[in-house]
């Protein structure tokens, strides 16, 4: 597994870091958490040291099956949570208040096992939450004290981004895949330089870009895609995978593969998440690292004419 720096925080992470949204059971539907503890451990086994959470994922729970998985592990891996989405409460609602902040880390500390977060995001916070900007100095203080050891924003918007790199973000997650990779190639280049670290996530479009893209496909009541996605822009996504499938040839072997490449041909960015409940899937998806090009050349050339 390659590595790169994240940004300027003098932290390197695998180029493939492991997305963990569905070990919770609220996204893609019921889940063993004895396999998603044996599979961050594959992740591990295969190089991957950027392991990517939510404290709110599962309502705490992921993060205890993390810290079950890196036991003896802890200085090998970089750890990633998310938080502002506040589940101690009937109802989740964005919290971004610094004395909140401040507590959460603390319980993610506590679940995790660990002294210390390598990295903390603000979970999507609104546009008006990072004007106001009490939240970057709440995170500043978090690093200070040590708890963290960088913070970021994982956000939607190139205007969010700039607006929590304006606020001293160090790190930026953002989405980014081969649907949907110019819109945020644009974002990219209007951040300031230096840029900071930048992780992709829905590298894979929500297992679309893997082929869950069919017109027929059928997702289960607990499958956030059931209620993402309309019939329509399942065959739009679908026709279009079918015609970047031209990807797929010599040492690329899926389209997820081609995917992740597409993501890592990128080198402003620092690592891309893939989510996977699957062991086989894991093994398949860390092959995307590889030394540059990650594609050829004709080929990024060529995706642009075919999704035109």
């Amino acid at each position: 597994m390659r590595l790169r720096p994240l940004g300027s925080t003098g932290i390197e992470v695998s180029e493939i870091g492991l997305g963990t949204w569905g070990m919770s059971g609220d996204s893609y539907g019921p889940v063993d958490d004895s396999e998603s503890v044996r599979l961050v451990e594959r992740a591990i086994e295969l190089g991957v040291t950027l392991i990517d959470t939510a404290d709110a994922y599962g309502r705490g729970r992921v993060l205890g099956l993390i810290g079950e998985a890196i036991r003896g592990k802890r200085d090998s891996i970089v750890l990633s949570v998310r938080i502002g989405n506040d589940f101690y409460r009937s109802v989740v609602k964005k919290n971004f208040a610094p004395s909140y902040l401040a507590w959460a880390v603390e319980q993610s500390l506590r679940r995790l096992g660990t002294d210390r977060l390598d990295l903390l995001l603000l979970h999507n916070p609104a546009n008006e939450t990072l004007r106001r900007g009490d939240c970057f100095r709440a995170a500043r203080d978090l690093r200070s004290s040590g708890k963290i050891r960088a913070w970021g924003a994982s956000v939607t918007s190139g205007d969010d981004a700039r607006l929590a790199v304006d606020g001293g973000a160090e790190v930026i997650q953002l989405p980014y895949n081969l649907l949907h990779g110019q819109p945020m190639n644009a974002v990219i280049s209007d951040l300031p330089e230096p840029r900071p670290g930048l992780i992709a996530y829905s590298a894979l479009e929500y297992g679309i870009l893997a082929g869950a893209a069919s017109p027929s496909a059928r997702f289960g009541e607990k499958d956030h895609r059931r209620r993402r996605y309309t019939r329509e822009e399942l065959r739009s996504r679908a026709a279009k995978v079918g015609r970047l499938r031209f990807l797929v040839h010599d040492d690329v072997q899926t389209m997820a593969q081609a995917a992740l490449r597409f993501c890592l041909a990128n080198h402003a960015l620092s690592s891309v998440l893939a989510g996977t409940r699957s062991a086989l899937h894991l093994e398949q998806d860390v092959e995307a690292s590889v030394p540059p090009p990650a594609l050829p050349e004709a080929d990024l050339r060529r995706i642009g004419e075919v999704l035109a």
